[in-house]
């Protein structure tokens, strides 16, 4: 073998070698993505969840609250109170369906956007990551108006029991056990 040749193996034996590795750091990137949207779902779930049971548990603290307390704060104010509750509970309830409506939606358009691309998975994952997008997109939109209304219900209620109540403690009726 004279040196041509063992610098053509040679050479051969790196393209090889490099083309292993090229396969291996792609493997890698698609592993390491997977991952990373595993975590990033997985993550955003248990955030929803989180969320969603941190709201629920102030409903109903409140709404206890408010059945105990109710006798301290005028029939006025626990009229509007149970008002404004109910409109924050229900804004909350309504988006919330709202989202799943969406995400079922979302979720049924998966097929259509896979037939419409001819099969064409890399393309049809393009289309559906931007049809989720546009969704996202949309429901922060809705969550930037009914968010603020939510909370300014609930925490007005919270406010308004509060303060008639603190002013029983201080202040306390006629009548009431001291």
């Amino acid at each position: 073998m004279d040196q041509r040749e063992n610098f053509a193996a040679q050479l051969e034996a790196i393209n090889q070698a490099n083309e292993k590795v090229q396969k291996a750091a792609a493997q890698l990137n698609k592993d390491s993505a997977d991952f990373l949207i595993k975590v990033a779902t997985g993550t955003y779930s248990a955030a929803v969840a989180y969320g969603n049971a941190l709201v629920a548990g102030g409903f109903v603290v409140f709404f206890t609250v408010w059945s105990y307390t109710r006798q301290f704060v005028p029939e006025w104010a626990v009229l509007t109170t149970a008002l404004m509750m109910a409109l924050s509970a229900m804004l909350f309830v309504g988006f919330e369906i709202y989202k799943m409506l969406e995400t079922q939606f979302l979720a049924l358009a998966l097929p259509n956007v896979v037939k419409a691309t001819g099969g064409d998975l890399s393309q049809a994952i393009v289309k559906y990551q931007q049809r989720a997008e546009s969704q996202l997109r949309r429901m922060f939109f809705v969550w930037m108006f009914v968010f603020p209304l939510t909370i300014a219900s609930g925490y007005g209620a919270v406010l308004i029991l509060v303060t008639f109540f603190v002013r029983a403690l201080l202040h306390p009726l006629p009548g009431i056990a001291e």
